[in-house]
């Protein structure tokens, strides 16, 4: 039986070293064609970024299984050009065939294609909690849609989308600014202008420098200082017939202007300067002031600098048990504090209860522990070490730690651990001082 197998470069070192490798079922196909080979193996295998990341390898089995013996190895087929290069120079001894150009476009139109959807799901589902919002159920049409603009960004242009692709959140992660519309707030409005005439003529395909430069709400928010506030850019707009029809055309697309106005805003933000603290502030901040709009960008944020650029926000906030986002929200702030304070006065209040109760262990006499040490102890052998001990019993806080360590664990591990006496010779002197009749009522109480 023929199959084509996908491995490593460690898979293949494996094999020469150990002569034989366990591979996963998705890694393994059987079809007598190579390209039917290839694409069951890219859609069930765990995806990867580069082809030269793994190759085929085409093996001679008697029977299906998933143990693959150095003998049974017959070539290396690598995914492209560059794997072939780097794969005949480390794995000479077997015949090398050259790439198949349908392969390596398999691979990018169904394995990168599920790593780019993988990383866009955990990218938002990781920035949504870092932002304490809920998580989103599977069939989410914004998150959808957001995955559907991640990949148009992978193959094509925004301004070249075929007019049935253009959907409004996808359209807004396919979307760059190409037109040099000014800096700060009114050229957010531009840029949802330039994309409510793409999602709304049919027939417009292709980057065109004046496409709304004639337009009126274009002439209203030009006249307008740079960093005007959305609100007030909204309210000079609604003043005009056709500057109201924009506002409203965005609603229906996005549930509300504000989201994609956000949603641009804060790529902006974060692309210039990451996640900083004064970049969470703003983020907070506009949380509280459009909750329900930040719920929608929050996606497309997450969606759009995916797993790669939150990982380390993400593995941060689980080092520290800290959300960036709550240190500005001060009712949070306030009860994480109270919950801290609580948890010291526990631990405060717990060891002072065990002091109390060291405190009030029964005084055991001098007189009997050395008489006991002086049974358990004696002989030439154990003489210096007798010696050492009496010295150290003359201390009233070596006699009140003894007596603690006794009344707490029931075995003389502080001796033990002073080296003083084996653990035998300290279970040893526990057992003599229970029977000590000087002391008999006192252990037994």
């Amino acid at each position: 039986m023929k199959s084509i197998v996908l491995v490593n470069k460690d898979d293949l070192t494996r094999l020469i070293k150990k002569s034989v490798i366990y591979i996963h079922s998705s890694d393994i196909s059987s079809f007598d064609d190579d390209i039917q080979n290839a694409e069951s193996i890219f859609s069930s295998t765990e995806p990867f970024e580069f082809p030269i990341e793994k190759t085929f390898i085409r093996v001679k089995c008697d029977r299906v299984t998933n143990y693959i013996e150095i003998n049974n190895v017959t070539s290396i087929l690598p995914i492209d050009q560059t794997g072939y290069q780097n794969f005949s120079t480390q794995f000479s001894y077997w015949k090398i065939e050259n790439p198949q150009n349908k392969i390596e476009e398999l691979f990018y139109s169904i394995c990168q294609k599920r790593l780019v959807s993988q990383k866009t799901r955990m990218g938002i589902n990781l920035f949504r909690e870092i932002c304490n919002l809920h998580q989103i159920e599977d069939n989410d049409n914004i998150a959808r849609l957001v995955k559907k603009g991640t990949e148009y960004r992978q193959k094509i242009k925004y301004y070249n989308l075929p007019y049935s692709e253009r959907e409004a959140w996808s359209f807004l992660i396919a979307y760059d600014r190409y037109e040099p519309y000014p800096q700060g707030n009114i050229g957010f409005f531009c840029d949802i202008i330039e994309m409510i005439v793409y999602l709304k003529k049919d027939n417009l395909i292709g980057y065109r420098d004046n496409l709304i430069k004639e337009n009126a709400p274009t002439k209203i928010i030009m006249e307008l200082p740079h960093d005007t506030k959305w609100p007030t850019v909204i309210k000079q707009l609604e003043k005009n017939d056709k500057g109201k029809h924009f506002i409203k055309m965005a609603d229906d697309y996005w549930g509300s202007i504000y989201a994609p106005l956000i949603y641009l805003y804060l790529k902006e933000l974060i692309g210039k300067q990451g996640l900083t603290n004064d970049t969470w502030k703003i983020i907070f901040q506009i949380k509280q002031s459009y909750p329900k709009e930040f719920d929608c960008a929050a996606t497309a944020i997450g969606g759009f600098f995916n797993y790669d650029n939150i990982k380390d926000e993400y593995l941060k906030m689980i080092r520290t048990n800290v959300k960036p986002i709550d240190l500005f929200d001060s009712t949070k702030k306030d009860y994480q504090q109270k919950e801290t304070r609580t948890k010291e006065l526990e631990l405060q209040k717990e060891s002072e209860t065990t002091s109390e109760k060291e405190n009030n262990y029964p005084k055991i006499r001098k007189e009997d522990w050395i008489e006991v040490f002086g049974l358990v102890l004696s002989g030439e052998k154990l003489k210096k070490r007798y010696d050492t001990l009496i010295q150290a019993i003359e201390s009233e806080d070596f006699l009140q730690n003894i007596s603690c360590e006794y009344y707490k664990n029931n075995k003389l591990i502080w001796l033990v651990l002073n080296k003083y006496c084996t653990e035998k010779q300290a279970d040893k002197i526990q057992q003599k001082m229970k029977q000590h009749n000087n002391n008999i009522n006192l252990f037994n109480q």
